[in-house]
């Protein structure tokens, strides 16, 4: 298996639905885990897979499932345009 099968691999998987308060998630990537384990949430189930990867479950409210669009950015030096003002006059 190539490494970008293994990188495949590594996912979460967010659920949630209108008859409950929280969502469930499901992570078996370890940069999530570690940010969950900041937050404070905890573990409710651990389990092991082949090629030593570790998925775990947690439980948060529904309030933090969030989602954001991209922030576009003008690029820095670029003026935004000119408004034209009715006292100019048009060139044709």
């Amino acid at each position: 298996m190539s490494l970008a099968d293994i990188q495949y691999e590594r996912e979460t998987t967010i659920t949630f639905n209108d008859g409950e308060d929280e969502a469930a998630i499901w992570s078996a990537q370890p940069k999530f885990q570690r940010k969950m384990g900041k937050l404070g949430v905890s573990v409710l189930k651990s389990s092991s897979g082949d090629r030593g990867s570790v998925s775990h479950w947690y439980r948060v409210p529904k309030s933090w499932i969030k989602v954001k669009p991209p922030i576009t950015r003008k690029p820095v030096g670029v003026a935004a345009p000119k408004e034209q003002t009715s006292n100019e006059a048009v060139e044709e």
